[in-house]
């Protein structure tokens, strides 16, 4: 077998010419990710990573450029010494590793990833926000496709999965009375105030889906987050990133994008995707001045009616950190993991192994400078989301 071609794009008006190869691989690879097609990968790199350098690390074939490895890498710096290179992911966009083909197996891609990656000059690879599940991270990990490689892993949240069921009936057979009498009355309440109904904006045009998303984000507003300043419209990479998601998968027919109206207006939403028979919900939430109607409980009983009804999905990824409210919905979960990977040598092995207590000392550090109290290193190190 002829030697893979190593491509390294590093440019967005570069990346461009591989749309076609990039979506057939995408299409190709096991994972339940939208936001990994082409356009929305892009659309990252234009909001996220526009003030620093980027790359795209790929495997290829040589007689016919298609793609057999892909891995958006961003670059960044461990304490503001230590060259290192992190997926694209974040706090708003979670968990890409890359994608990689399932018809090549590991005696075939472990020489040549190994000489791909080797190739980027950095001694360490961050993926932040993975799923232990994640079919790319599983593959590279358990088939030794890094060989040599030293792995940490960082426990950073556990998140629900709401496992669907045949009929809604089968999906509630299980629930308390209380829990039933909560959601029955949570909606009696809704009615007393008016007209209410859940709207399915991804069946209308893509005009009336984007109106409809501009006043779901003045809705976050409202709330506790844009009173801290972390909402969507707050943060221009965010509100950008996420109107790119709109616009690409709206035509795809992989946006799902609910709203709860009362009398004509919205009081809570949830917006994301559906791929692979995965219901993704990326963004939700609910108008404060109605939070004693519980609108977001109402609104998610409505979609996951709508979602067996359908037929599309078998789970929903809630995405964000399991808490009291989601997990009432969940029977299951999974952990979003952080991996910090030292790809060879000594010194990118001891990096790794020494990043918590990097992580610890950079926390006391700070702590001393703003004249808090103390953190010991063994706490510090808990703060898994803290990067150093």
């Amino acid at each position: 077998m002829n030697d893979l071609d190593i491509i390294r794009i590093k440019s967005q008006q570069e990346f461009q010419l591989y749309q076609k190869p990039w979506d057939q691989l995408y299409q190709e690879c096991p994972q339940h990710q939208a936001t990994a097609r082409h356009a929305l990968v892009s659309a990252y790199w234009a909001a996220f990573l526009s003030d620093r350098p980027a790359e795209i690390l790929g495997l290829a074939l040589p007689d016919t450029g298609e793609l057999v490895a892909a891995f958006p890498l961003g670059w960044h710096k461990l304490m503001r010494l230590v060259p290192y290179a992190k997926n694209f992911s974040n706090p708003w966009a979670l968990g890409l590793v890359g994608l990689l083909s399932p018809r090549w197996d590991a005696q075939k891609l472990q020489p040549q990833l190994r000489t791909a990656f080797a190739a980027l000059g950095q001694p360490m690879l961050t993926w932040d926000f993975v799923s232990d599940e994640n079919p790319v991270a599983q593959r590279l990990l358990t088939e030794d496709l890094l060989p040599g490689a030293t792995v940490r892993r960082v426990d950073l949240f556990t998140v629900g999965k709401t496992m669907l069921k045949a009929t809604w009936d089968d999906f509630i057979a299980d629930w308390s009375k209380n829990r039933r009498r909560f959601i029955r009355r949570a909606s009696e309440q809704l009615r007393e105030r008016g007209d209410y109904r859940m709207v399915a904006w991804h069946n209308a045009s893509l005009a009336e889906a984007k109106s409809a998303w501009q006043a779901c984000l003045q809705i976050e507003s409202r709330g506790w987050k844009g009173q801290d300043g972390s909402d969507i419209g707050s943060n221009s990479p965010a509100r950008q990133y996420y109107d790119e998601v709109l616009r690409h998968l709206h035509p795809t027919g992989e946006l799902r994008f609910y709203t709860l109206e009362l009398n004509g207006q919205p009081i809570a939403y949830d917006f994301g995707y559906l791929h692979r028979r995965v219901a993704t919900s990326l963004k939700v939430s609910y108008d404060p001045d109605f939070a004693t109607y519980s609108p977001g409980h109402v609104l998610n009983s409505l979609v996951i009616q709508d979602l067996i009804q359908q037929q599309e999905a078998e789970w929903i990824d809630t995405v964000g950190e399991l808490n009291e409210a989601n997990s009432k919905w969940c029977g299951e979960s999974y952990r979003c993991q952080r991996l910090e990977i030292g790809l060879a040598g000594g010194w990118s092995q001891h990096a790794v192994k020494s990043r918590a207590w990097l992580r610890a000392w950079k926390r006391q550090w700070e702590q001393r400078r703003s004249g808090t109290t103390q953190t010991t290193p063994a706490a510090a190190q808990g703060d898994a989301a803290q990067e150093p």
